[in-house]
């Protein structure tokens, strides 16, 4: 098997390798030149680690020509574990459970994983009479034989300083975490500091406005006073931590942490590896941490995937004392009471179109996936390649075209939240670069306010995103807003608030921006569209999964399209982008994956302690 490696001349990698094989004495015809240049690889590709077991064998292509093949297991292991590159080896890469780090990143998941497993391992947490008396008021017992996970997730996220909601589109997360943060503020004597963070600041946005409308709903069923003191105002993990610019530490960590007694951080699977172990070194011991999430999303863009780590499928079940407190069977071995998987989809029942092709996608059968697009054509339709140029002006002309003569800001931010046009990625003509452009010329001749400078850069119904966290003007990497004329005819940048009024921004003082009529789909989670056309490459490529495809698809509510070949779609849902790391076997949460070599750690031993951390923030 071979692995190409595209337009990278891995100079750097192959000169890290160098020099740590002249570290240690040893040939560059050695394993660990290849290990090496591996991790480094792997790393690009959001591993935290390089699985041994799943890399050896293969043969590397470099940019055309065959240039390095991948040592065989047995040799691969035998040499590395010769090596004195073990955990507490003073040497910048480890070798630990048939898996190789870097250094930092080892420490990153330790120290994490250590972090997890001292809340995991606490006692359950006993309910006050007035939680207990909340907890019967928002999730009351029905009579009927389906299991109430909402109410599952309440009770294990109140006996928890550890918990983990996990669930897709529309099923109820943030109405089932409103509701506990209600019974929540009943544990506790003096009013709790509770943060509600998200890791852009669209997520953060949408978070804020979801919990708003949750109370909304909740004082309209419950005259009770306390709704009020629920917290509604989400920000940025980078935000909460304090983010000093052009420095690695943040403001809060484990020697100046923050005043919090809970922590929920909704979007979880956007959360890396770093920034997860920043947060943890920021928490007091006694903070509840809350994740809420959809594990079937694609991961971080940096390294790392830590929802999907904590929520192994199927649910492993709960221990007997739990199970017994749910009216549920106990787990026979290995129990996971800190999770909960939210079942039933209020948006999509399973039986209409965009849920059933979502199932169908994540089960990786690819040429049923393919199937369900022409079977609700009310809902779903696919567009072929040849006919993508005629597709797109149209959707210009019925979607974007509008936005441009609205009467007002809010109507045209009306039609952008409507429809959006979605890619894999900003390369190639199916890009997000080249749609951008080619929309924006299109559109740029009918709009007859521009800036005053007459650059032509802006025009009216322009929908522009930010990429560049402004903390001065509380802009943040993922906002959206429009290009629009003030009151005296200059364009100026408009950003939408909780309340449904505009934030008004001149166009000089924004950071970093771009053109997005089109979003690379990465961009797009934690938003929602009426609808969606996804645009794929017109080639198969490893960037290319069904958890992208998922990620895309569950962004529209009502209708969705698909464009590009059938090979190219039942190609990227049969490819799991699966993520390899450590952090199960170190909180023994898979035991099934530690024994990747015959004589590796045992899970009961795998929790390492990293040393002690000196001036150098990893």
């Amino acid at each position: 098997m071979s692995i190409t490696v595209v337009g990278q001349a891995l100079t750097l990698e192959r000169t890290l390798a160098k020099q740590l094989c002249q570290w240690l004495e040893v040939s560059l015809d050695h394993p660990l030149y290849d290990a090496v240049v591996a991790v480094n690889i792997a790393l690009q590709r959001g591993h935290s680690c390089l699985l041994l077991s799943d890399w050896a064998g293969q043969h590397w292509v470099e940019e055309g020509v065959y240039r390095l093949a991948l040592p065989e297991l047995s040799v691969w292991h035998a040499a590395l574990s010769a090596l004195p590159i073990g955990p507490n080896d003073a040497f910048p890469v480890v070798y630990e459970h048939g898996r190789v780090y870097l250094r930092r990143y080892w420490q990153f998941e330790s120290e994490l994983a250590g972090a997890l497993a001292d809340r995991l391992a606490a006692p359950p947490l006993t309910l006050s009479v007035a939680v207990a008396e909340r907890l019967a008021l928002l999730f009351p017992q029905t009579d009927t034989r389906a299991v109430d996970w909402q109410r599952v997730a309440a009770i294990n996220t109140l006996t928890n300083p550890f918990s983990v909601i996990a669930g897709g589109p529309g099923t109820g997360k943030t109405y089932t975490v409103t509701r506990i943060l209600g019974c929540l503020l009943a544990q506790y004597e003096q009013p709790p500091i509770i943060k509600l963070v998200a890791p852009t600041g669209k997520a953060a946005q949408r978070l804020t406005e979801s919990i708003v409308q949750a109370k909304t709903a909740l004082s309209q069923q419950h005259a009770v006073s306390w709704i009020a003191d629920i917290p509604e105002q989400a920000s940025t993990l980078h935000r909460l931590l304090g983010f000093l610019p052009k420095q690695l530490q943040f403001r809060y960590h484990q020697k100046n942490p923050l005043r919090v007694d809970c922590v929920l951080i909704d979007e979880a699977s956007m959360v890396d590896l770093p920034l997860m172990t920043r947060l943890f070194r920021a928490l007091p011991d006694h903070c509840r941490v809350i994740l809420l999430g959809d594990a079937a999303q694609l991961p971080s863009v940096a390294a790392g995937s830590i929802l999907a780590d904590l929520t192994p499928q199927p649910h492993p079940g709960y221990s007997v004392k739990r199970a017994a407190q749910l009216g549920l069977p106990a787990a026979a071995s290995t129990s996971a009471d800190y999770l909960t998987f939210l079942q039933h989809s209020h948006r999509f029942d399973g039986k209409g179109g965009i849920g059933v092709l979502a199932n169908s996608v994540m089960s990786g059968d690819g040429p049923a996936a393919w199937a369900h697009l022409s079977q609700h054509p009310e809902v779903l339709d696919q567009v072929s390649t040849a006919d993508f140029d005629t597709q797109l002006r149209e959707w210009v002309e019925q979607h974007y075209r509008p936005m441009l003569t609205a009467t007002d800001v809010s109507a045209a931010w009306q039609y952008l939240s409507a429809f959006r046009i979605l890619c894999a990625t900003r390369v190639g003509r199916q890009g997000t670069v080249a749609l951008n452009e080619r929309i924006t010329q299109w559109l740029r001749g009918q709009s007859h306010q521009r800036l005053r400078d007459q650059s032509h850069q802006w025009f009216q119904g322009q929908p522009i995103m930010v990429t560049q966290n402004d903390y001065s003007l509380g802009l943040f990497n993922g906002d959206v807003g429009l290009i629009w004329p003030d009151d005296d005819g200059a364009l100026v940048a408009c950003f939408p608030q909780t309340e449904g009024s505009f934030v008004k921004v001149s166009v000089a003082r924004l950071p970093s921006i771009e053109t997005v009529f089109a979003m690379t789909i990465h961009k797009t989670q934690g938003s929602e569209f009426a609808q969606v056309a996804m645009v794929l490459p017109e080639l198969s490529g490893p960037f290319l999964s069904r958890e992208l495809l998922y990620t895309g698809l569950t962004r529209a509510k009502r209708q969705f399209t698909y464009c590009g070949e059938q090979s190219v779609w039942v190609n990227a849902v049969s490819r799991h982008a699966a993520r390899h790391s450590g952090l199960r076997i170190r909180l023994g949460i898979d035991q099934s994956n530690t024994a990747t070599v015959a004589d590796e750690t045992a899970v009961s031993n795998a929790v390492a302690k990293p040393p002690e951390q000196g001036s150098l923030d990893f």
